[in-house]
Order: C-alpha cells, then structure tokens, then sequence
C-alpha cells in the first residue's frame, strides 16, 4: 500500500476486522507523515472494538481514522457475533468457523456497497474476519465491479472456509478476469503473530485448487491472497514492485 502510495494515487484504506486497530494506525501514522489527503475506516465488531478507539485516540489518530463497531457482511442487519471467552480478541459471524464458541452477542452490521455508496475514490482493503470473507466480499459486489474496484488483501484459511460449507477453491471464480491474484505464505514457525511473508507469487485463476490442497498441507494452514484490480492506475507499478521482491518465486505447484 506504501508502494501504491508512493506512486501518487491517493487511496483511502478499508480495514475490516480491525482487532486493536494495529494495521490502522499504521497506515494512519504513514498518511500523516506524508501530508496525504486520504483516510482509514476500521471496522471491529469483536471485544477488541473496547480498546480499538481508545488505542486510536491514544496515538493522536482520530483525524484520519473512522472507527465503525460494526459488522461487516453480506446485509445490512444485526448479526450474531459468536467468540470464545477464553479467547476474546477473536469472534466471527460465521458460527461454524468458531466450533469452541461459548458466549455470543449481536452487532450492528453494514455492507461495503452501501457504506461506500458513490464513492469516488480508489479503496485498498484489508478482510481479515474468520472464516467470513466470502460474507464480506457479497456485500461488496456492485464495488467490486466498479469502474474503481478496491484491491483487496484478505486472509485465507480453508479449514475456516470449509467449516461454513464454502469451497475455497471458489470463491474468487468471480474476480478471475478483472483481478490479478497473489498469494503471501507466511513463514512456518516464527514466533511473531503476524510474521512476514516467507513467499510471494502469482496464482493463475484455474490453479486455486492446487493452492488450497498446498495451503492446507502447510503447518499454518492460511495465507493472505491480494485481489489487484486490472484497471486501476497501480496496476503496472505493484506488479512491478512484487516481482521484484526477494521473496518472489515462481507459483510452487
């Protein structure tokens, strides 16, 4: 997104499933530094939404984030939030992808195509939200096929996945002709949370069941994938710049 950024597109940023609003104020703290006109709408349904905004607040970032504790699905309608108490920072809408639940509440909800109705700007985003992705991305399909489609970098876990009767392998069918994908690996074993990515590269829109019989033989079982829209304007400039990267490698299947 830096890189995006650097190449003088000024793009808001999406953030859902916030957590704590980490990946947020990042980006808010590099939009600042940089004098940009562009903000970050977080949105944390989740009990992490207690100290998200007062994380924000903390670090003097309220100006340039909006923070939503809200849902973000496929309608606009409460939704039940389901999570593990002994595991609070986590909760999903999708109840089968949390199968040691025990405590749930209802949260608000929106949709991106109408929270981001006429929008004129170009979106980055960010979906990381348990197993509800797919729920994410059909409230986003009149913005996905946009004359300014958002690229979008989401996690993905096939056990989660599969928990809720979805098919990994397809559903990004419907982005393989307007979006160029790209997987993250994460590295095996690190002790980091978030560790960085152990290999980048490009899976064709007919190899992503050979990437999910891969993924699910990994030790970490999920990667992130980036949906890089064709026409927008950073197309040439982020195809560029990954496969110039040191861990860019052929797709390994």
């Amino acid at each position: 997104m830096r890189t995006v950024w650097a190449s003088g597109h000024p793009c808001d940023y999406i953030d859902v499933g916030a957590h704590y609003g980490v990946t947020s104020m990042h980006m808010a703290a590099h939009i600042k530094a940089h004098g940009m006109a562009c903000r970050v709408f977080a949105f944390e349904c989740g009990k992490a939404a207690d100290l998200a905004p007062k994380n924000i607040t903390l670090n003097r970032l309220d100006d340039i984030i909006t923070f939503e504790r809200k849902a973000v699905a496929h309608m606009s309608i409460p939704q039940l939030l389901t999570y593990e108490q002994t595991h609070l920072e986590a909760g999903s809408i999708v109840t089968n992808s949390q199968p040691a639940a025990d405590a749930s509440y209802v949260a608000d909800a929106v949709t991106l195509d109408g929270y981001f109705s006429g929008c004129d700007r170009q979106l980055l985003a960010k979906i990381d939200v348990e197993g509800g992705e797919p729920l994410v991305l059909a409230g986003a399909k009149q913005l996905m096929c946009s004359s300014l489609p958002p690229a979008v970098i989401m996690e993905y876990h096939p056990p989660n996945l599969m928990r809720d009767g979805a098919d990994p392998s397809t559903i990004l069918d419907a982005y393989a002709d307007d979006f160029s994908l790209f997987a993250f690996e994460p590295a095996p074993t690190p002790a980091a949370i978030s560790p960085p990515a152990a290999t980048v590269y490009e899976v064709a829109p007919d190899a992503m069941d050979s990437l999910t019989a891969h993924i699910m033989g990994t030790a970490r079982l999920w990667c992130d994938i980036l949906l890089l829209p064709k026409s927008a304007a950073f197309y040439d400039e982020t195809r560029r710049f990954l496969e110039k990267a040191s861990n860019y490698v052929t797709a390994p299947f």
